[in-house]
C-alpha cells in the first residue's frame, strides 16, 4: 500500500488506524458544520468484454461503497456514481466526474473520492498509461474504451481545485496485455507522479505488481482488503 499525500492535502480527514482490533481503517469524526457533503466515483471492472477478465475488482469496487456508506462518510447514496463491469465505460467515467464537478461548491469544505479497480496499461514505452474500461480492446488504446490518463488527470484536477479528492486506484494487477506487465507498472508510477493536488492512496509503489486472493468471506485485491 502507496499513500501519498498532495500539496495541501491532509490524510488525516480520510483515515486512523483502527486500535480497536477490527480490520481496515476508521474515519476521523466529524460534525456537519465541518465537512460539506462528500462524493465518489466508483469504478470496478472484472467482466471486461475483450480482454483478459480479473477475478474481484467488481467485490473491491462494491466493498469501499459500502464502506463509505456504513461510516456515514456518504449518507446519500444518490451522491456516489457507481459503474461496474459493462456500465463502467470511458464515456461514463467521465460523465461522473463531470456530475460531481458540477454539484461541488467550492468551498473546499468538500470531499470526493475516486476509486478505480481494474487493469490499467500502457502500449508504448511512455511514462503515460491508461486506465482500461469495459469496452476496451487489446491494442490501440488511444481509440477504444480506455482512459487516458492526461486526459483524467486535468478533469481531476478541475475537481481538486474545489474540494479535497482521494485517488484510490488499483491498476497493477497482472494481465496478458498489450504493455506486458511493465504496461501496469508504467501506468502506476504515471498516477504516482501526477495528481500532484490529490490525495493518491495506491495499490502498490512502481515496480509492483497487486494480487487477488480468496479471503475469508470472499474474494478481494489483497489492497482493498486490507485498506
Amino acid at each position: 500500500l502507496l499513500l501519498i499525500s498532495g500539496a495541501g492535502t491532509s490524510i488525516s480527514s480520510f483515515a486512523q488506524p483502527d486500535t480497536s482490533g477490527n480490520r481496515g481503517t476508521r474515519t476521523q469524526s466529524k460534525t456537519s458544520a465541518e465537512w460539506g457533503p462528500a462524493y465518489a466515483l466508483i469504478v470496478g471492472i472484472s467482466g471486461y468484454k475483450n480482454i483478459p477478465q480479473l477475478d474481484y475488482a467488481d467485490d473491491d469496487a462494491e466493498a469501499f461503497r459500502d464502506f463509505l456508506l456504513d461510516t456515514k462518510i456518504i449518507t446519500d447514496p444518490n451522491n456516489i456514481y457507481y459503474l461496474i463491469d459493462s456500465a463502467a465505460t470511458k464515456t461514463e467515467i467521465f460523465r461522473g466526474l463531470n456530475n460531481i464537478l458540477t454539484k461541488l461548491k467550492g468551498d473546499n469544505n468538500e470531499r470526493v473520492y475516486i476509486y478505480f479497480a481494474g487493469h490499467g496499461d500502457t502500449e508504448s514505452e511512455t511514462e503515460q498509461g491508461y486506465l482500461l474500461a469495459y469496452n476496451c480492446e487489446k491494442v490501440a488504446y488511444d481509440m477504444t474504451d480506455a482512459v487516458y490518463l492526461p486526459q483524467f488527470e486535468p478533469k481531476v484536477a478541475a475537481i481538486a481545485k474545489k474540494a479535497k479528492v482521494f485517488l484510490i486506484t488499483d491498476a497493477c494487477r497482472s494481465g496478458n496485455l498489450a504493455g506486458q506487465n511493465n504496461g501496469a507498472l508504467r501506468t502506476m508510477k504515471a498516477i504516482n507522479d501526477g495528481f500532484v493536488n490529490s490525495t493518491k492512496i495506491l495499490s502498490c509503489e512502481p515496480g509492483q505488481l497487486s494480487q487477488e486472493k480468496h479471503f475469508p468471506g470472499g474474494g478481494h485485491g489483497v489492497f482493498t482488503y486490507f485498506l
